[in-house]
């Protein structure tokens, strides 16, 4: 059965409703997709990736999916999410031969042996700078080859634009030499040069499944009075667990600090009480919510590009992104294109033969289900994984919205003041009362017995 029919078999499964309804309140939920699965599996997990309009109508946090089979019975599920691992090994160095020339400051970083190695950070002193790296390699510390040039350290200190920025770490293309010897070149207004101290690392990074997002629109400001650009990205969708955020520029040399910041709508409705019980609504901007803040740069030096344009999104979800780059007293950069991505966010489940799927979504009051699946979903992904994959989402024939039920208090508030007024009515003469029976009796104690007693 190819996957068209597949999905259209699951959406007749689907569109018997009220079997299900029988086991789980479906007129809870105002959406549902058909789940294909490519087999007939009998062991193991099967699992799905959600689509975008899926996480649009989810909460962000997922709480109100549910699966459900064709008998109508709730089917336990995990969700899994793919996540970056950085996986480090520090090597051991000695530090010999510092030589100082007028324009530079070189030292030979020695590991002992031949290691794997990909990436060093180099120590200098100083604020506000710009240095030049080479890093050269060689097996016995006389016949030198060129490993990385082009690469440069920075530093910028703190300022009202944001905090510091500093770049000690030097990307090298993976070697096992020996011996590696890193010159620092001397940068404009340079006064304090100097080689404090190399580290060095073996780093393997496994990257997440990511996929890529559209952007639906853009709009990019001008703020010339707070010497900034914002750059306003609308991706369509909701609540989409985003990855990195890529630009690119035409500028050939630059340092920018960007702040990037989130929010799933642009405009939020406001409910203000008032003294007469009624309820006034108005339309307010939704907040911006802070993701990110770093810096961007490119540097360009005899053909080679040393760029870091890359913002980390951490899994935030927003339909729109809005990046705020301050450009002090630089013209605005010239904004050429974006990348933007997600990560993959899966559901997975234990299937049995032939059975039919479908996935509910869209009920905001919905909690996060705990299942006994969680305990052991590690050792069924071991066994097999087989690949499923949602149909097209539908609204929910059966969806019955729920109408808020105002409390009988909100309802019927002048009573209830009238009420209360009353009842401090008649404890104060209540007070009152006890007050002067009080006086009275402290009177004709100072008073002392009458005469004739």
């Amino acid at each position: 059965m190819n996957a068209r029919l597949r999905d259209v078999a699951c959406a007749l499964v689907l569109m018997a409703g009220p079997a299900w309804a029988a086991e789980m309140d479906a007129a809870k939920w105002s959406h549902r997709a058909a789940i294909g699965i490519y087999g007939a599996p009998d062991a193991g997990l099967a699992e799905l990736a959600l689509t975008p309009e899926a996480h649009d109508l989810a909460g962000a946090d997922l709480a109100d999916i549910r699966i459900v089979d064709g008998a109508g019975k709730e089917v336990p599920f995990v969700l899994r999410r793919s996540e970056e691992k950085v996986d480090e090994e520090a090597l051991a160095v000695r530090l010999y031969n510092r030589t100082s020339l007028p324009d530079s400051r070189s030292v030979t970083v020695d590991f002992g042996e031949k290691l794997l190695k990909n990436r060093i950070e180099i120590a200098t002193p100083g604020t506000d700078f710009r240095r030049e790296v080479l890093v050269e390699g060689s097996d016995d510390g006389s016949d030198w080859r060129v490993v990385q040039s082009g690469a440069f350290l920075f530093r910028a200190a703190r300022g009202p634009e944001g905090p510091g920025y500093d770049k000690r770490a030097v990307a090298l293309p993976e070697n096992d030499f020996r011996y590696l010897r890193i010159t620092v070149r001397r940068g404009a207004d340079d006064t304090s040069l100097k080689i404090d101290d190399v580290k060095a690392w073996r780093s393997v990074r496994t990257p997440p499944e990511t996929v890529s997002v559209g952007v639906a629109g853009r709009q990019v400001v001008e703020k010339p009075k707070e010497t900034a650009t914002e750059i306003v990205f609308d991706l369509g969708w909701r609540n989409m667990p985003l990855y990195a955020l890529e630009l690119d520029f035409g500028d050939a040399n630059f340092f920018r600090r960007v702040t990037v910041s989130g929010r799933n709508t642009e405009e939020k409705t406001v409910r203000t009480a008032t003294e007469d019980g009624s309820v006034i609504e108005r339309i307010v901007e939704a907040p911006w919510s802070h993701i990110a803040t770093t810096a961007i740069y490119r540097y360009s030096s005899g053909g080679s590009v040393d760029e870091s344009l890359k913002v980390g999104l951490g899994g935030a979800s927003s339909r729109y992104v809005r990046v705020r780059i301050e450009n002090r007293d630089d013209a605005p950069l010239a904004l050429a294109g974006v990348k933007i991505s997600r990560l993959v966010q899966y559901v997975a489940f234990q299937p049995k033969g032939n059975e039919r799927y479908g996935l509910f979504i869209g009920n905001p009051a919905a909690r996060m289900p705990g299942y006994d699946l969680a305990r052991f979903a590690r050792g069924l992904r071991d066994e097999r994984v087989t690949a499923a994959r949602m149909g097209g989402v539908s609204g929910n024939p059966s969806f019955r919205r729920e109408e808020r039920v105002v409390p009988w208090s909100e309802r019927h508030r002048w009573p209830l003041w009238v009420a209360l007024a009353g009842i401090g009515g008649v404890l104060a003469l209540a007070v009152w009362r006890q007050a002067r029976a009080a006086r009275s009796a402290a009177l004709e104690d100072a008073q002392g017995p009458a005469d004739g007693d």
